[in-house]
């Protein structure tokens, strides 16, 4: 009896073990309509350290190509972005007016996507990442208590709201 007990003991020590030890390379959210994921990494752009969080649509091609645009919001507990997309259909119009910016973030917080003959429902939405002092991080914010995610989106039907929490895999 008592070398069973051992024996479980050591099995539940090295068990706990191999869990605590394992990195952590992402996270992950999944919601009703969409699905959020963070791959550990960042990338410099124009000096500023980036992540990117992938958002995917879990709705018909048809249903993302009526959508006339989408607010992704996120928050930690260090600080929150939100990024809109909006249709750029009208690509043409925007292009005599100057504003020929397609699927790439602006200082603005915005996006322009030609919902129309998108195929994918992959949006993949880059946010600045935050380091504060103290090593603190938005991925060690992400660890230690959530990424929450709001996302709104419209379409000729109507308004749609979903919240949900990204968290370690």
């Amino acid at each position: 009896m008592r070398m069973w007990l051992i024996l479980l003991a050591v099995l539940l020590w090295t068990t706990g073990c191999s869990k605590a030890d394992k990195e952590i390379d992402s996270y992950a959210g999944r919601g009703q309509h969409w699905d959020a994921y963070v791959e550990k990494s960042t990338l410099e752009r124009n000096g500023e350290r980036l992540f990117h969080i992938r958002y995917e649509y879990k709705g018909s091609e048809e249903e993302l190509r009526s959508i006339s645009h989408i607010v992704f919001a996120q928050g930690t507990s260090l600080d929150s972005q939100a990024v809109t997309v909006f249709d750029n259909a009208g690509k043409a119009e925007r292009a005599i007016d100057g504003n020929n910016e397609e699927e790439e973030l602006n200082e603005f917080g915005v996006m322009l996507v030609d919902f129309k003959h998108k195929t994918d429902p992959i949006f993949n939405v880059p946010y600045k990442f935050n380091h504060k002092d103290k090593g603190l991080d938005t991925f060690k914010a992400i660890e230690s208590d959530r990424l929450n995610v709001q996302i709104v989106w419209e379409d000729d039907r109507g308004q749609y709201k979903e919240s949900f929490d990204i968290k370690a895999e």
